[in-house]
C-alpha cells in the first residue's frame, strides 16, 4: 500500500471513530437527561414521579433489547448503514420527545431514542476491531469509555445548567 493511500485510510478511520464517538456521547447524554429535567417534565406534562420513572426506563428496556439485533445488523449490512439508520430513528425520537404534549407521546419518543442509539456502541466496537491494530484496542476502548463519561457530564451538568438558565 502506498504512503498516500495509507494516510487516507488512517485519516478515514479517525473520522469514522470521531463521528461515532460524538454519537456515543449522546447515548449517555440521553441516559441522564430525564432525571435532570424530571421536575420540568412533570410540570409540563402534568405527571408524577412514577410516570417519569417509566419514561426514563423505557429508553433502557429498548436499548437493552436491541443489543443482539444491533450486532446482527452491524454484521450483516455493516456498521455505517446500521448506525446511519438508527441515528435517524434516535433523532426522530428526540423530536417526538421534545414536542410531546402528553406523557404517553414522550414515552414513545424515549423508546425511539433508545432504539436509535442502541447500535452505536456495537458499531464502535466493530469499527475498532476492523480498523485498528490489536495493540490499539485498549487505548481505543479507553477513549470510548471517556466519551461515555463526557456524555454523562453533558447530560447532568450541561443539561442542568441549560435547563436552569433557559427553562
Amino acid at each position: 500500500m502506498n504512503k498516500e493511500l495509507m494516510n487516507r485510510v488512517l485519516t478515514y478511520r479517525w473520522m469514522i471513530f470521531f463521528t461515532l464517538g460524538i454519537a456515543y456521547i449522546f447515548v449517555f447524554f440521553n441516559q441522564m437527561s430525564v432525571a435532570v429535567v424530571a421536575n420540568d417534565i412533570m410540570e409540563d406534562l402534568t405527571c408524577n414521579a412514577t410516570v417519569i420513572g417509566i419514561m426514563a426506563s423505557i429508553y433502557f428496556y429498548v436499548y437493552a433489547a436491541m443489543q443482539i439485533p444491533a450486532g446482527l445488523l452491524c454484521d450483516s449490512i455493516g456498521s455505517r448503514k446500521t448506525v446511519s439508520f438508527s441515528l435517524g430513528i434516535a433523532a426522530l425520537g428526540a423530536l417526538v420527545f421534545g414536542f410531546a404534549q402528553t406523557a404517553q407521546v414522550a414515552m414513545i419518543g424515549r423508546g425511539l431514542v433508545g432504539l436509535g442509539v442502541s447500535a452505536v456502541f456495537i458499531a464502535l466496537m466493530k469499527i475498532v476491531a476492523e480498523w485498528y491494530a490489536v495493540r490499539e484496542f485498549a487505548r481505543m476502548q479507553g477513549i470510548i469509555t471517556s466519551l461515555g463519561g463526557a456524555g454523562v457530564l453533558l447530560g447532568t451538568f450541561g443539561l442542568g445548567w441549560l435547563a436552569k438558565a433557559y427553562g
